[in-house]
């Protein structure tokens, strides 16, 4: 219905010309309100990052994808308990996600109009994992932070100490097809910050391999440990939209290739020192080196021992020698490398370095403006389907049932006061598949 652009230079244009920041957060607010979000205290935080491959030259971060550092886009995301998404923030990495999420915290209560004595909690991957961050929450009163403890050695479980267990219930094939995961935990105060209390879990994992140990972090004392655990271990319902908004909704398409020099930006960003690139580069290249002569010092030691018991033969004196010379090769280049990072600066302006380097900045909100169209647009779908999916009792594939019959080609037709819809799905919809879709709210009548 309306018009249709076909152009996408148009489509570009158009979509660029209403991507401000007033309409960007009319969409967020409603989205929250349309989602749910205003009865809901608890978020999943998660950041998705999109592997970026064109020719800019932007900021890297690290990819999952490719598992390694690369070119990145960010993708903040809040959903809620029942993984509604409820807020999305499209950046680069110039800001550290420690840094980003209490900004975006900030502006998800103003979005959604959350009263600031309102508490809030949320659910997030060991990524914010710092002391710095710690103490921000400590001192936010009606801000609660649940996590994983980062490189956590599984070796606090303390057999005297109180120990209580409970499930987690995971629902299968369909209602009735549920599975019991059993785990226990212990509760203490955290021995790095006695202001954060610390859960080690230890839950069943699939086949044999025994339990597996973890550790939860939290600031929030009054709330029932069983209830942070089951939480923390639903996470993978975010995980799992991602996929679902990247396969049928299109949330890693880039949208828009404009972009900015960092030169054009400077005066709006917040400008931080930090450990310059170079500095970064000539350590790493240092910590390199340094491997590297141990290896030949270890190789010396061996024949040095060997030489102790019987003398050496010709090839092994030859390598002795080769040993010796690569020995004061590698120191010279550990010197003169040492000198170098010693005559620069190891802190610099951020900014000035990226204007340096060169980086450029991709213009986000055309893509924010569109994506949070798409969330919407799930967030239309998985209402719609909830009756459906009470009715149907699959849910393998009751979201490919539901998809195909939203797709399908129809037909409407007034009858009296009635809307007859009839559709022709492509897909072959058995006689219960019928029924459930025809019950669909708001409509009184459907033919299939």
């Amino acid at each position: 219905m309306g018009q249709t652009i076909k152009s996408t230079k148009y489509q570009r244009k158009k979509l660029k010309e209403y991507s401000t920041v007033e309409n960007i957060g009319k969409l967020i607010s409603f989205n929250f309100e349309m989602a749910g979000g205003n009865h809901c205290t608890d978020f999943y935080y998660d950041p998705h990052t999109k592997h970026y491959t064109g020719l800019r030259n932007i900021l890297k971060g690290w990819c999952s994808k490719v598992k390694m550092p690369a070119k990145v886009i960010n993708s903040d995301f809040i959903h809620t308990r029942d993984g509604y998404p409820v807020y999305i923030d499209i950046d680069d990495t110039f800001e550290d996600i420690r840094v980003r999420f209490f900004k975006q915290v900030a502006e998800f209560r103003r979005l959604g109009n959350i009263p600031t004595e309102k508490e809030i909690s949320f659910f997030i991957d060991r990524a914010i994992f710092s002391d710095e961050v710690f103490e921000k929450i400590i001192n936010e009163e009606y801000l609660h932070l649940v996590t994983w403890e980062k490189d956590y050695k599984q070796d606090q479980w303390n057999n005297d100490a109180s120990t209580k267990q409970g499930y987690i219930e995971r629902v299968r094939n369909d209602a009735s097809d549920k599975k019991l995961i059993k785990y226990e935990y212990q509760e203490k105060t955290w021995g790095k910050n006695d202001k954060i209390r610390q859960i080690i879990v230890r839950i069943e994992q699939p086949g044999n391999n025994g339990p597996l140990e973890v550790s939860v972090l939290s600031d929030d004392f009054q709330r029932n440990a069983a209830l942070i655990i089951v939480a923390m271990f639903n996470r993978w319902i975010q995980e799992n939209d991602f996929k679902y908004l990247i396969n049928h909704f299109g949330i890693d398409q880039i949208v828009t290739y404009d972009y900015w020099e960092y030169q054009e930006i400077k005066d709006h960003l917040e400008d931080k020192q930090h450990i310059s690139g170079e500095y970064k580069s000539i350590t790493k290249d240092l910590d390199k080196l340094k491997g590297k002569i141990k290896t030949v010092l270890y190789k010396q030691h061996c024949l040095n021992k060997k030489e102790q018991k019987k003398k050496l033969n010709k090839k092994e004196l030859e390598r002795k020698n080769e040993l010796e010379e690569s020995k004061k090769d590698l120191n010279s280049q550990i010197e003169d490398k040492e000198q170098l990072r010693k005559a620069m600066d190891k802190q610099v302006s951020k900014i000035d370095e990226m204007i340096k380097l060169g980086k450029q900045k991709m213009q986000t909100n055309p893509k924010k403006l569109l994506d949070i169209i798409k969330i919407i647009s799930r967030n239309i779908f998985y209402k719609s389907v909830e009756t459906f999916r009470s009715d149907q009792n699959d849910y393998r594939d009751d979201l490919l049932i539901f998809r195909e019959a939203t797709r399908a080609n129809g037909m409407i037709r007034k009858k009296g006061n009635e809307s007859i819809i009839s559709l022709y799905p492509v897909m072959e919809l058995t006689p219960k598949m019928k029924r459930n879709i025809s019950k669909q709210p708001p409509l009184k009548t459907v033919a299939l």
